[in-house]
């Protein structure tokens, strides 16, 4: 079966006042991603948890002189309703947003980028499979984000719209270099975190592999 979008949830932040974010999620698929923002000093992230499961990191990245990034994911989740939880191990500002899909298989690659005074930003990952769905977290330290060319707003954060996930909202058909673009209403430091993320394999014949 092939990669397929579940939902997507505002994590909104913390306030800055604690160690943890920490939100309710039902999860129907069977890959979560979590794409947060922290602090612009500290790079001190425990943990990020799901329903008893911990999800491994993905990519990370400073935003140009501005917070640092994390795109995280947790593969064969459990199903139904819990909560994402978020460690830092000092107190700072948390911010996040998180969506889930069925049928995800491994991570197949990372990517980062990072550019200053920009409207636009391209993230480049490289894809193995023509099924391959590519997922990015966009932080910029200003403005509203929204999604450019072949490229799918999946969730923003409300209290912070420069705070977003997208994707390739389908299998990119290509292998090789694959992009997602967002833009942002304003000109600002931009940075976005990506994975590539394969179709899960229940035993059949990938198309990419005949």
């Amino acid at each position: 079966m092939p990669i397929s979008f579940d939902t997507s949830a505002d994590l909104g932040s913390n306030g800055g006042g604690s160690a943890t974010l920490s939100k309710a999620y039902t999860n129907n698929g069977n890959t979560i991603y979590v794409g947060f923002t922290g602090d612009n000093a500290l790079d001190d992230i425990n943990s990020v948890t799901y329903a008893g499961g911990t999800l491994q990191p993905v990519s990370k990245l400073q935003n140009i002189g501005e917070r640092f990034a994390y795109l995280y994911v947790l593969k064969n989740c459990p199903t139904g309703a819990g909560t994402i939880t978020i460690t830092a191990n000092s107190t700072h500002y948390l911010a996040g947003v998180a969506a889930s899909y069925f049928n995800g298989g491994n991570i197949d690659n990372a990517g980062s980028v990072t550019k200053g005074t920009v409207s636009s930003l391209t993230g480049t990952v490289t894809t193995s499979q023509v099924n391959d769905w590519v997922v990015g977290y966009v932080n910029a330290n200003l403005g509203t984000v929204s999604a450019g060319a072949s490229t799918t707003l999946r969730q923003a954060n409300a209290g912070f719209p420069n705070l977003a996930l997208f994707d390739s909202n389908g299998s990119v058909l290509t292998i090789g270099n694959t992009t997602l673009v967002a833009n942002d209403n304003t000109s600002n430091n931009m940075c976005m975190v990506l994975s590539s993320l394969t179709q899960q394999n229940t035993g059949g014949m990938l198309q990419s592999d005949i």
